[in-house]
């Protein structure tokens, strides 16, 4: 999908280029180099017209290869700075097997808190539950405790 994506892209840039050319091609040639009195185009018209595409085209080649060079000598200093910065960090084959067993190691560490913490919770769950129902006779038996009292003092009274 990406490369049919490059290709449109392309594709569209290359009309874009080739309508441009067309246009400058008919405002030079067309338009300038035609004779009024025989209705023919000028052959140095033509020719001068081909010779400075070519020119414009050599200069542009030679851009892109000053940019070419100047970009291959930044990868190949940031290739020696990636080198220098990774020399001692890389990873055998033993010590990348020796971190795969920690890895294991405090995987299965990790689980086993888990579980324990989940039990932490069930508990926490119930004992909240137990101390719900203990608060709700312990208020029934206050309110009934309040009550006997209030019929002990009014039997006292009489």
């Amino acid at each position: 999908l990406i490369n049919y994506q490059a290709m449109i892209s392309e594709t569209d840039m290359r009309i874009t280029e080739i309508k441009r050319e067309t246009f400058e091609f008919k405002r030079v040639v067309l338009g300038k180099g035609m004779d009024p009195h025989t209705g023919k185009i000028k052959a140095g018209v033509v020719t001068k017209y081909y010779d400075d595409k070519v020119k414009a085209k050599d200069v542009l080649i030679g851009k892109l290869k000053e940019k070419n060079t100047t970009l291959l000598q930044q990868i190949q200093r940031m290739e020696k700075q990636l080198k220098k910065d990774h020399t001692g960090e890389t990873l055998s084959e033993i010590d990348f097997h020796q971190l795969e067993i920690e890895n294991k190691s405090f995987s299965q560490k990790i689980d086993a808190k888990n579980k324990a913490l989940l039990r932490l919770k069930v508990s926490t769950a119930k004992m909240g539950q137990l101390l719900t129902d203990k608060r709700a006779i312990l208020s029934k038996l206050l309110t009934d405790s309040a009550s006997l009292r209030k019929r002990i003092f009014a039997q006292e009274a009489r």
